[in-house]
């Protein structure tokens, strides 16, 4: 468990005795199917580390509408973050849920800062991996005001396209349509009517949740104009 936590960014900043420290005050949690780890508002003093299953990070509109903020994926942290505001206020600004049956590693902030604290090399690999994360997260930001529906759906397609090890042009859906339609930021309908087009143009072909791609040129020059 150690050497697969240890290729985390996040983990890796740390020294050996840094890391064994803190696994051996960390809880491991089994979650089922739709379990809420925490909700909007709840107080700050863990961060977690997703080793298995998949979850997603959300937010309630006031009209009730749930916007996804990000599917967490094995091997991710997340709400990491938070860790650095004041203790005694911070709260969560999302929700998160597991999409999928799974374990989460939670460890606490307070013994993380310490341990930080401890080695300026550290905070200084920190930095820089919290700056990465910072600029994923402009990206996200430019891809929902400045791209149209049918630049998100394109774009979500060749970015996973370009995650496929072995090339193949075959994509497998592992979240439902209707929540990939709320990390696009746009209604299913929209959403099916994009893939609707896209496979009338030829340049998809979409079976459930198997989506093959057949023009990749095309699909980069609709978000390259």
């Amino acid at each position: 468990m150690i050497e697969t936590i240890r290729n985390n960014a996040l983990f890796g900043s740390l020294t050996e005795i840094q890391l064994q420290a803190l696994m051996e005050q960390a809880h491991c949690l089994t979650l089922s199917q739709d379990e809420t780890l925490f909700l909007q508002g709840d107080p700050a003093e863990h961060f977690y580390w997703l080793a298995s299953g998949m979850l997603k990070l959300y937010r309630m509109a006031p009209n009730g509408d749930e916007k996804v903020i990000e599917i967490i994926q094995p091997h991710q942290t997340f709400a990491e973050a938070i860790m650095f505001l004041d203790q005694k206020q911070a709260r969560f600004p999302v929700s998160a849920q597991m999409i999928n049956k799974g374990e989460v590693w939670r460890f606490n902030n307070r013994q993380f800062l310490d341990l930080l604290s401890q080695s300026v090399d550290s905070c200084f690999r920190m930095m820089a991996n919290m700056s990465q994360r910072l600029h994923q997260h402009v990206k996200e930001i430019d891809r929902l005001t400045l791209q149209t529906a049918s630049e998100r759906v394109i774009n979500y397609l060749l970015q996973e396209l370009s995650k496929q090890a072995d090339q193949q042009l075959e994509l497998k859906l592992n979240i439902s349509k209707q929540m990939l339609a709320a990390q696009l930021s746009i209604k299913p309908e929209t959403l099916s009517r994009t893939l609707g087009r896209l496979t009338r143009m030829g340049w998809i072909a979409s079976h459930g949740s198997s989506i093959k791609i057949i023009n990749v040129e095309a699909l980069r020059q609709q978000v390259e104009i």
